[in-house]
């Protein structure tokens, strides 16, 4: 979708790791913010 317009110039396995990293950091990120509001409680 938006590959075309970020013009890396990756190979195949390096933008399936480029996508686990951005998937991993959203996890991460997600579980953070939970993490947080039920020590607000």
């Amino acid at each position: 979708m938006f590959w075309d317009a970020m013009n890396l110039p990756l190979t195949g396995w390096q933008r399936y790791l480029f996508g686990a990293f951005f998937i991993f950091y959203g996890i991460l990120r997600f579980s953070r913010l939970l993490k947080k509001d039920n020590d607000e409680e």
